[in-house]
């Protein structure tokens, strides 16, 4: 039976799904087969029950062994956000992954690093992305100890016009390429024995 890898997340996972698909490569091209699942919510917020509902839904739908999760970015680019937001927002990513491993008997859950912006919606852009860096750090520190849930840094995407749509948020064809190589690397990842 193949193993299955849900990856969940924010708008960055509804483009990565259209990439794939596009591609023909929906599982990612491992062999032997790894049913790798994808399922965002444009505007995803982990703060937002409704949004963590829907995600609590998926996993019951797809039954998968392991996550690959990101999500958070959307928490940060809101009015009134501090430093002070970001310690509560990597506790609750952290307690969410904990629940979801006990409630759904998950191998592992590997959590994308959040990625900077060129434009923002509700702070600027230098301020979310120190956020960003803050949240980074608290959450790569938070699960450094934890047999079930690791962290992974995205490497090869540049926040430049060459890899990120018009929009300041999200990758074009370029970063989308080296983002699947990111997402396929955590998948790997999520399916390692703790």
């Amino acid at each position: 039976m193949a193993e299955k890898v849900l990856v969940l997340g924010s708008s960055h996972i509804n483009h990565l799904k259209t990439f794939v698909r596009q591609r023909g490569c929906t599982d990612f091209n491992f062999h032997p087969p790894i049913h790798v699942n994808l399922f965002g919510i444009s505007g995803g917020r982990l703060q937002a029950s409704s949004h963590v509902r829907l995600l609590e839904n998926e996993i019951r739908a797809v039954k998968p062994n392991a996550l690959v999760i990101h999500i958070g970015g959307n928490d940060l680019d809101r009015k009134n956000v501090t430093e002070d937001c970001v310690q509560t927002l990597c506790y609750q990513l952290v307690s969410l992954c904990a629940m979801l491993i006990r409630r759904f008997n998950l191998r592992k859950i590997t959590i994308l690093q959040l990625m900077p912006r060129v434009r923002t919606r509700h702070v600027p852009v230098h301020s979310y992305n120190n956020l960003v860096i803050a949240f980074n750090k608290e959450l790569k520190r938070a699960v450094s100890d934890h047999p079930k849930i690791k962290y992974w840094t995205i490497s090869g995407i540049k926040q430049t016009k060459q890899q990120i749509f018009s929009d300041g948020v999200h990758l074009n064809n370029l970063g989308l390429v080296k983002y699947y190589k990111n997402v396929r690397g955590a998948i790997i990842n999520s399916m390692k024995m703790p």
